[in-house]
């Protein structure tokens, strides 16, 4: 949805209108009506479409409006005093002190009312920030600088100093954190030419943006000495509106890692799954981190082998449901410090039926469900490997099954991953039996085609049991809904060398 918004008169005289309020889709009008009467908002879409998930929400009447807050980056925990710009205020500063790192959205309430939201950046503790610094401060990697662009300096200049194999990386944080500019940066070696060049730069955590305006600058130099960095608008704006941050990093995260669904439920005593997609080089493998899980609860597959992963999630058996839920937290801790990722709780959603967006979510949180009549678990270490040969015709596993008292319904089988190489015949655990040895056949054609690959990969599985349910009819289409569904851990198939 694309709004356009209007207000006209009771004799339809336009008033004010909005397509765009600065960068941002969604509209404003900040106007006073002209004479005491009746008039009329009117609302549509860009391109006059319509669907139902076109949705909005309206603030209307005299309420506190906030167009800008100055200064708009700060320390974590350290106290600043900002001087705050719109309508219906009553007050233009406000001393602040955020806690919390990174983008932060902060509102501003008097007697009439709370404001729009507006974006505030915080850096660690450690750092030193330094506002408005002088023409060609030099920025170091204990230094931050929070600067805007002006009528009089619509370029402004930086030193950067290197050493022998040193690369050089600068991040600049401006429309990310709702400044007007659309930044340029460019790095000048001592003799006054170009030697590196920066436009815009993705950044996939910012799931919501459409246009990713904030630059990263990466250089490896050739010789030591001062560098100087430049900052321009790339259509030549300034104004107190057009601020940024510049921050100078010895590395910067490998890879991101984005965790869906955010919000996990798990049956009492059953086994839920949530993905795991990165962005970004990842050295294989790498192994996450799961803090907060409460205890008797395991995880299995937390050993990420591609771009695409799962990890599964066990509750133990008979567990209360009453402080749930909880937050969790996923983290990457690297290896020796060289290799970094952010890993972060998302929603996942569809933008004009293509785009597939990371829209951040406030945490990480596992709840609990009603308990099946039945869980299923592996016989075996689902930590360990299960190894086949381009000799072998199928793999045995073996599976658990711990049903309630009463419980008599067949439980079918079918694997969790389906790929070309993997099959299961049709097969149930009947109502007598407690164990189950299932045969994951190999299709022959696919695995020949493995004989010539160097390395020998893994592969995820899990096992999908269903109680079949009622029988639906829609028309002339016939749907089976499932009664129950349960699931082993994930474990892990590998040829053998």
């Amino acid at each position: 949805f694309q709004p356009v918004i209007k207000i006209v008169d009771d004799k339809g005289k336009e008033v004010a209108y909005s397509d765009d309020y600065y960068h941002n889709v969604d509209r404003v009008i900040i106007t006073k009506l002209p004479k005491t009467g009746e008039y009329t908002l009117m609302i549509h879409d860009a391109i006059y479409r319509g669907r139902q998930d076109f949705n909005y929400r309206i603030q209307l009447g005299v309420i506190p409006f906030v167009t800008g807050r100055y200064p708009a980056y700060g320390i974590a925990g350290k106290k600043v005093t900002q001087h705050i710009e719109g309508v219906n205020l009553g007050a233009n500063k406000q001393t602040i002190k955020v806690k919390e790192e990174g983008y932060n959205q902060l509102t501003f309430t008097n007697e009439i009312g709370t404001s729009n939201a507006v974006s505030y950046y915080n850096l660690p503790k450690g750092l030193k920030l330094v506002h408005s610094p002088k023409e060609g401060s030099k920025l170091t990697l204990l230094t931050a600088f929070a600067d805007s662009l002006t009528k009089e300096s619509r370029i402004k200049r930086y030193r950067i100093g290197v050493v022998e194999r040193e690369e050089i990386i600068v991040e600049l944080i401006g429309r990310r954190n709702g400044s007007r500019i659309d930044a340029v940066m460019r790095l000048l070696d001592k003799s006054g030419n170009i030697v590196a060049e920066v436009d815009d730069t993705e950044d996939p955590i910012q799931g919501l943006m459409t246009f990713h305006a904030d630059p990263v600058l990466k250089y490896k130099p050739r010789s030591n000495g001062d560098y100087i960095l430049e900052v321009e608008d790339l259509h030549r704006g300034y104004g107190q509106d057009y601020h940024y941050l510049l921050r100078r990093h010895s590395q910067l995260p490998s890879f991101n890692a984005f965790v869906s669904p955010a919000y996990i439920t798990v049956p009492s005593g059953g086994t839920s799954t949530f993905s795991v997609s990165v962005t970004g080089k990842m050295k294989r493998p790498a192994e996450l981190v799961v803090k907060g899980l409460p205890k008797g609860f395991t995880t299995s597959s937390l050993k990420m082998r591609g771009k695409k992963w799962e990890v599964s999630v066990t509750s133990p058996k008979g567990i209360e449901e009453k402080r749930y839920p909880i937050a969790l937290k996923l983290e990457y801790p690297g290896r020796d410090g060289r290799e970094q990722a952010d890993v972060l709780p998302v929603d996942n959603m569809l933008q004009a039926f293509y785009y597939t967006h990371h829209i951040p979510a406030a945490e990480l949180a596992i709840d609990l469900t009603e308990p099946s009549p039945y869980r299923m678990s592996l016989a075996f270490d689902i930590n360990e490997e299960l190894l086949f040969s381009f000799n072998d015709e199928v793999i045995p596993v073996k599976i658990l099954i711990d049903k309630d008292p009463g419980f008599n319904d067949p439980v079918e089988l079918i694997l969790g991953k389906k790929n070309g190489l993997f099959s299961l015949d049709p097969i149930s655990i009947m109502p007598e039996e407690r164990e189950k040895t299932i045969y994951i056949k190999l299709n022959d054609t696919a695995l020949q085609k493995l004989r010539n690959k160097k390395s020998r990969p893994t592969w995820q599985m899990n096992i999908i049991g269903t109680v079949k349910g009622e029988i639906v009819k829609q028309g002339k289409r016939t749907f089976q809904n499932a009664k129950y569904r349960e699931m082993t851990p994930f474990f892990m198939l590998r040829m053998k060398k």
